[in-house]
């Protein structure tokens, strides 16, 4: 499996009824013109403030393709995650989206979760279009997030 220079870190699984996680990326800054580089890249949204206590993560998701927000250029941060959108963001952090196949999709998630259940990742919308649609409770989130340790707590 190839994986990119990220570390996942669980900072907070469910605050204020959405997921908080911290993501941090190991990736080699090694000037101030680099630094200048990265920020001039960095992906905003109209609806999350300067104050908000995600943004920086929020863009550095973006900003490295994990997640896109909506098409009107909003993310919708105080909107509950459900687990279609959770699981895609939890691949993307490591896993290259080319690695994941896209043959005969009937949702946006299903080469998501074709690529989950290959990993035996407990997912309950594979075959359950409503369940993806239903907010990701703390069992859910930290059954998938053991399972990209190969550990199965369900």
């Amino acid at each position: 499996m190839h994986r990119k220079s990220i570390k996942l870190t669980v900072a907070s699984m469910v605050l204020l009824g959405g997921i908080g996680f911290t993501v941090t990326n190991n990736s080699n800054i090694n000037s101030v013109s680099d630094i200048a580089y990265a920020e001039s890249k960095v992906r905003t949204f109209k609806d999350v403030s300067e104050n908000h206590w995600a943004k920086s993560t929020i863009e550095w998701g973006a900003t490295n393709g994990i997640l896109q927000g909506y098409s009107d250029g909003t993310f919708r941060p105080e909107n509950k995650v459900t687990e279609a959108p959770f699981l895609k963001m939890l691949l993307l952090s490591y896993v290259d989206e080319s690695l994941m196949s896209v043959s005969s999709e009937n949702h946006w998630a299903d080469k998501y979760y074709n690529y989950a259940k290959q990993l035996n990742y407990p997912t309950g919308g594979l075959n359950n279009y409503n369940v993806r649609n239903n907010p990701v409770n703390r069992e859910q989130v930290a059954e998938l997030i053991s399972s990209t340790q190969g550990v199965n707590y369900s």
